[in-house]
């Protein structure tokens, strides 16, 4: 039985929070992401978009992450999440899986993909698509020019600068989101106001290097989990996710591994 609640702890993990770092000297690291990222957007894009967040970030690649449970880290599942973008639009995609015991006792798989453009506050998602061992959980489809988001067959108000539970992630590391702001994140068929707390910066440490990293957390009204992000200060890419549920059950993502260029990302 507890074995049982442990991997339907993990489901639950996957639905609220699921997403760069090479394992490469820094060194490296720092010239793949230097020869990746993108030139300057192209005439095509909107008027007032943010070109700097596209010119941060490297047009293509792949992250993979170990998935833990507890202090310990008892390794329940492997997330790779691949992106690609040409300075105009975007599309992210993550699979994440359990693996080893975890996945005897209960296989889950969870697949999310997020398209959107560049414009004034960043990234602009457009459609969010998200799907649990082959059945939709979470569609959303955002229309600007509407002012209407369109989740799981309800209309809800649109704002500027609102995200989903993937493009988050890369929304506070590119902009550099700061203390005290807030965030409007469009998730499982809801919007929710998280506020945004800078812990300050600390030395991560990985399989085989330790990188400077700026630490916020993310919290709601009316919701006891707490969500922490930890990205990289140079490449401004997420390199461990932490989530805190309402039973204090926490749960890590830690990258172990970055493709710069990467094509065919396989969970």
């Amino acid at each position: 039985m507890m074995r049982r609640l442990r991997v339907n702890a993990l489901a639950r993990f996957l639905f609220a929070a699921v997403t760069l770092l090479a394992v490469a000297p820094d060194s490296l690291f720092a010239a793949a992401v230097a020869e990746a990222v993108a030139p300057a957007a192209p005439a095509a894009v909107a008027a007032g978009a943010r070109t700097d967040l596209a010119a941060r970030w490297p047009r293509h690649g792949r992250i993979v992450y170990d998935l833990m449970r507890g202090d310990d880290g008892f390794i329940i599942g492997r997330s790779v999440q691949s992106w690609r973008h040409d300075g105009r639009e975007w599309t992210l995609k993550l699979e994440t899986a359990t693996t080893g015991l975890a996945a005897l006792f209960k296989s889950v798989r969870i697949i999310q993909e997020s398209s959107g453009v560049f414009d004034a506050h960043g990234l602009r998602p457009l459609r969010f698509d998200a799907n649990r061992n082959g059945d939709d959980y979470d569609v959303l489809r955002f229309s600007p020019q509407q002012g209407v988001l369109q989740a799981d067959g309800e209309q809800l108000p649109w704002v500027d600068g609102m995200q989903d539970a993937l493009s988050l992630y890369y929304q506070i590391g590119l902009l550099g989101v700061a203390d005290g702001e807030q965030l409007v994140v469009a998730r499982n068929g809801k919007t929710a106001i998280y506020d945004v707390q800078l812990i300050g910066d600390e030395l991560l440490s990985l399989a085989n290097s330790q990188r400077k990293t700026r630490r916020r957390r993310l919290t709601a009204a009316g919701r006891n989990d707490v969500l922490d992000v930890w990205h990289d200060v140079a490449s401004h890419l997420p390199l461990r996710i932490r989530y805190r549920d309402r039973k204090g059950d926490t749960y890590d993502q830690l990258a172990r591994r970055i493709d710069i260029g990467a094509q065919s990302p396989q969970p």
